[in-house]
């Protein structure tokens, strides 16, 4: 395996993700949510920047 046959097998794959849209994380984050006991179980979005409002469900008093 030669240095130029690594570059072209790159070049193929991540020419194949980026036409295909495919979404494919390179990193890892850990992430932690603080809120109040009334908000209930607050779920994680696919991605890290997004908050799933939609999802939240208020627990009843």
């Amino acid at each position: 395996m030669t240095k130029r046959n690594v570059r072209r097998w790159y070049r193929d794959i991540l020419t194949r993700l980026h036409d295909e849209a495919v979404y494919l994380p390179i990193s890892y984050i850990s992430m932690m949510v603080v809120s109040k006991p009334e908000l209930g179980n607050i779920p994680y979005a696919p991605i890290a920047t997004e908050i799933p409002f939609e999802q939240i469900k208020p627990v009843k008093p």
